[in-house]
């Protein structure tokens, strides 16, 4: 059963307040988006924060949901250069288009219109169980991340 437009649009609301809130935990107790270098692996699902030349401060066992650019969001499940493991969970969100009665779920690319890639976000977090996401920007693009767990102090 989909959702109305008016309950689609609260449920999008409360992800993204959700999202913030989780986002500034991570802020807070971890500091992320504060460190000088970032490193995210897809084969391990591992991403890690530390100091410029340093050992990583804080690892996550996370995973990726897409990457984004001026061209758009494009799903992780939707790219041919990640490991197919790597595509499992964001491959998961895809009923959801039928779920909400919300297409970009399922569609591989999508346009840059930050509103619908912020929304998407949130709600795959939402939905996943996610601690939070990391927005994680490169050269060429920026990909979100979306925190599963911490790791214990002993793998950092």
């Amino acid at each position: 059963m989909t959702m109305t437009d008016e309950e689609l649009e609260a449920h999008i609301k409360a992800c993204r307040k959700r999202l913030g809130a989780k986002n500034g935990a991570l802020t807070r107790k971890y500091g992320i988006g504060t460190h000088q270098r970032w490193d995210f692996d897809y084969t391990t699902g591992i991403l890690a924060f530390g100091s410029a030349k340093g050992a990583p401060l804080h690892r996550f066992r996370a995973f990726a949901l897409g990457t984004y650019s001026e061209q758009g969001f494009k799903w992780t499940w939707a790219s041919r250069e990640v490991p197919a493991k790597a595509k499992k969970p964001s491959a998961l969100l895809k009923a959801l288009d039928r779920r909400f009665g919300f297409p970009p779920f399922s569609t591989p690319a999508l346009p840059p219109d930050q509103w619908l890639i912020d929304s998407l976000i949130a709600m795959s977090v939402e939905e996943l169980g996610a601690l939070g996401c990391y927005l994680g920007d490169g050269p060429a693009f920026g990909t979100a991340i979306a925190i599963e767990s911490v790791l214990p102090a002993e793998c950092a």
